[in-house]
């Protein structure tokens, strides 16, 4: 980076560690351009030679500022999300050479179970190795946030570990999701519906999905016992409430009926319908159009299979549905996506009944 904008990134700094609080967020809009990932880079830089020089009630001031930034840049929605989030374990990390274990504990785990959720969010670096950090940082937290001393804090903690092994990359696929459900069993142990009845409903959820996805153990009651963790979130996730949350989780469960082995197989797919068409009344285009776009997929896939009713009108909106993802999920915007809706449209395509059967294949192969 060149002098100039060396100074231009101190400038802000500056204006940043001597202002009021509250001012932070206004300043750091006013200053869009400078928050890339040279400002992460220098940041750093920045505090290894400033912090050194300080008394103990400056450093300890600086670093308490630099949590605040964290706060800020891990949810400021202006300028770019990826270097926001560089900048935000920028922070982070900076603030751990000065909240060390030895001098403030409580802190230093604090910093580290914040620096897990950073890692996991993280977008620039490789995804495995971030997750790998991630759990890390949640392990180093729980040498400190003890069951016993930081109840809530270890079940919150717990809970963050869990997520990061569900997503894990890195290991033994099936051994990761069984220590994702432990870990969300032991932070369900503490966090119940009567104390913490919202993030009691988070983690059935995401235990939900652990088992859903589970390798191990026998499917079938995987898929029960997730179908049973959904809609014990959904007796706390009301669309009234948590609207957002409740439509996430009736994807969820329509991802769950789809698969169930239990059952009337004929029942299991009008259920995951019914749960999709919920969803899509809180995730609509407009609003929210990626994640519309997923479950309209999910939707459209659950046509394919359905067994009530016509077939060939089944088919017909199995179609529609898939051609109106494709306007979200591009080539360009999504290409794995966009591919994988492409070859679900084929095969709609070619096992269609209305319409000439030689142009629907012709269609399939396109």
């Amino acid at each position: 980076m060149n002098q100039a904008r060396r100074e231009s990134y101190l400038t802000l700094i500056e204006s940043l560690f001597s202002c009021p609080s509250g001012e932070r967020r206004a300043i750091l809009k006013a200053n869009l351009q400078l928050l890339d990932d040279g400002f992460a880079q220098y940041l750093r830089e920045w505090a290894t030679q400033t912090l050194a020089k300080l008394d103990s009630d400056k450093a300890y001031n600086c670093t308490r500022i630099l949590n605040n930034l964290n706060l800020i840049f891990s949810t400021f929605q202006q300028g770019n999300r990826a270097s926001n989030l560089e900048i935000a374990i920028a922070c982070l990390e900076i603030g751990l050479t000065i909240f060390t274990r030895e001098a403030y504990p409580e802190k230093w785990a604090s910093v580290q179970n914040t620096l897990g959720v950073a890692y996991r969010n993280r977008i620039r670096g490789d995804r495995g190795d971030n997750l790998e950090r991630a759990i890390a940082a949640y392990e180093l937290s729980l040498s400190v946030r003890t069951r016993e001393a930081f109840p809530r804090y270890w079940e919150m903690t717990q809970n963050n570990l869990a997520t990061a092994y569900r997503d894990r990359i890195k290991g033994d696929p099936g051994e990761n999701l069984e220590r994702a459900i432990g870990f969300y069993e032991l932070s369900l142990s503490v966090r119940t519906r009567d104390a913490c009845p919202e993030d009691w409903a988070r983690s059935q959820n995401t235990l939900a999905t652990a088992y859903l996805c589970r390798i191990r153990e026998d499917r079938e009651e995987n898929l029960e016992m997730a179908i049973a963790a959904f809609e014990l979130a959904l007796s706390v996730y009301t669309r009234e409430a948590f609207p957002q949350d409740w439509a996430m989780t009736q994807h969820n469960l329509s991802l769950a009926y789809s698969c169930r082995i239990r059952g009337d197989k004929g029942e299991n797919i009008e259920r995951a319908i019914i749960a999709c068409e919920l969803a899509l009344s809180v995730r609509t285009r407009d609003a929210f159009p990626e994640i519309w776009a997923m479950t309209q997929n999910i939707l459209a896939t659950a046509y394919c299979q359905r067994i009530r009713e016509d077939r060939g009108e089944n088919l017909e909106r199995a179609i529609g549905f898939y051609e109106a993802v494709l306007s979200v999920y591009t080539r360009d915007a999504f290409p794995e996506k966009w591919a994988l809706t492409q070859n679900k449209l084929a095969a709609a395509y070619y096992s269609r009944i209305r319409g000439d059967r030689g142009e629907n294949i012709e269609r399939a192969i396109a």
